[in-house]
C-alpha cells in the first residue's frame, strides 16, 4: 500500500510558498509526491519535464529553500518531517544514506545541510529578484538601492558572530560569496567586530570571482592542499594559482 503524502498548511501557505510563480508551487507538490519515506526525490528533473514545469522552476524551488538539491541531482524535502510521520510498519529507508549523512534535522524538523555549499550550476533565475514593474518609481529606486547593497554589514547593532556571517554567506544566490564562506569555514579568521569583517568581505570579493567557474569538490581539494603546503598564509589568490597548475 502506497504512503500518503501530506502538505502542511504551516509550508505551503507561507507567504514565501504563495509567492512564488504556479508552476514552482505545482512542481513542488509533485515533487513530494514522488519523495520516498525521508523526504528524498532521485529524478527531479524527470518529474519537472513530466508536469511541464522549467529550470527556473527547479532553481526557485531551491533558491528559496524548499528543496536541498546535491550534487548527483538528487534533492530532498527540506520540510519533509513536519509534513509526514510515516508508520514503522510502512517506513522504508531510503536508498540515498550517504546524502541523508550531509543531513542534520533542525528544532523545527526541518533538514539541512550539516556543511552548506551552494552548487555553482544553481541560481535564481535572471527576473526572478528584480522588482515588480507595477511598482511606483520611488519604490523602484529603494528596491534597486537596496539588492545592491545586500552584502554590505547593516548599520544596527544587531548581535555578531562571525559563524552566522558564513552562514549568510552560504546563504546567499551568488556564488562569488559562498566560496568566500567556505574560505572563511577554513581559515577561521579572527573578526572580532562587523567594521572588520566589512573589510574582509569587501577584500575578498575580487578574488573570488575568477573561482566561481569551479565547481566545490575542485575548490575544497585546492583549500585542503593550500592548508597542508602553505599553513596560514595562502589566500584566494593561492587557490587560484592551484587550479590552474
Amino acid at each position: 500500500m502506497a504512503t500518503r503524502r501530506m502538505f502542511s498548511k504551516s509550508i505551503v501557505q507561507t507567504d514565501a510558498f504563495m509567492d512564488m510563480p504556479a508552476s514552482s508551487q505545482l512542481l513542488y507538490f509533485h515533487l513530494v509526491m514522488e519523495a520516498d519515506d525521508e523526504g528524498f526525490v532521485s529524478s527531479p528533473k524527470k518529474i519537472m519535464r513530466t508536469v511541464g514545469s522549467s529550470d527556473d522552476d527547479l532553481r526557485i524551488l531551491i533558491a528559496k529553500k524548499f528543496i536541498i538539491p546535491f550534487e548527483n541531482s538528487v534533492c530532498v524535502i527540506k520540510h519533509w518531517l513536519i509534513h509526514n510521520t510515516i508508520r514503522l510498519d510502512r517506513y522504508n529507508p531510503t536508498s540515498y544514506q550517504e546524502e541523508k549523512k550531509q543531513l542534520t534535522i533542525k528544532e523545527n524538523k526541518s533538514y539541512t545541510l550539516v556543511f552548506p555549499i551552494v552548487n555553482k550550476h544553481i541560481s535564481l533565475p535572471p527576473t526572478f529578484r528584480q522588482p515588480s514593474a507595477n511598482l511606483p518609481p520611488t519604490e523602484l529606486k529603494l528596491t534597486k538601492l537596496k539588492l545592491t547593497k545586500e552584502i554590505a554589514p547593516p548599520k544596527v547593532d544587531a548581535p555578531y558572530t562571525m559563524k552566522e556571517e558564513i552562514q549568510k554567506l552560504y546563504d546567499s544566490p551568488r556564488r562569488d560569496l559562498n566560496i568566500i564562506g567556505l574560505y572563511f569555514e577554513y581559515r577561521n579568521p579572527d573578526l572580532k567586530n562587523r567594521e572588520q569583517y566589512g573589510i574582509a568581505l569587501k577584500r575578498h570579493l575580487k578574488p573570488a570571482k575568477p573561482l566561481t567557474s569551479f565547481n566545490d569538490n575542485q575548490l575544497i581539494n585546492a583549500f585542503d592542499k593550500a592548508k597542508k603546503e602553505y599553513a596560514d598564509v595562502w589566500t584566494l589568490e593561492t587557490i587560484m594559482k592551484i587550479l590552474t597548475k
